[in-house]
């Protein structure tokens, strides 16, 4: 067997104290993962550009008389209560993901 795929299988199965990832120890388990950080980083610039067509939506006659001839459904979007509405649904996703991995770890933690 090739010693790379040893070492593989090795750190899948191998606990988290003897494992450095670049020159710091790292655990596999962190609570919040850099993942995480960029899924909100993200959802966090989509809000940001959202609230700039839906600011553009409401000062744009010529905008909001075509987006209601060719897409009438997207007018709840594009008013400033769908963008609260779209806004608190991502904050309430992004609180119950952190205190469902929060509640896991409590479960979990040995004492």
């Amino acid at each position: 067997m090739d010693t790379r795929s040893q070492r593989g299988v090795q750190a899948l199965f191998s606990p988290d104290e003897d494992r450095s990832t670049r020159g710091r120890d790292m655990s596999r388990n962190t609570w919040v993962s850099r993942r995480f950080f960029v899924g909100v980083a993200e959802w966090s610039l989509g809000i940001v550009l959202y609230a700039g067509l839906v600011q553009q939506y409401n000062s744009n006659v010529y905008m909001r008389l075509w987006v209601h001839e060719s897409f009438p459904f997207a007018e709840l979007l594009l008013n400033y209560y769908g963008f609260v509405a779209v806004t608190l649904v991502g904050i309430s996703l992004v609180f119950s993901s952190l205190l469902r991995e929060w509640h896991r770890r409590e479960i979990h933690v040995p004492e």
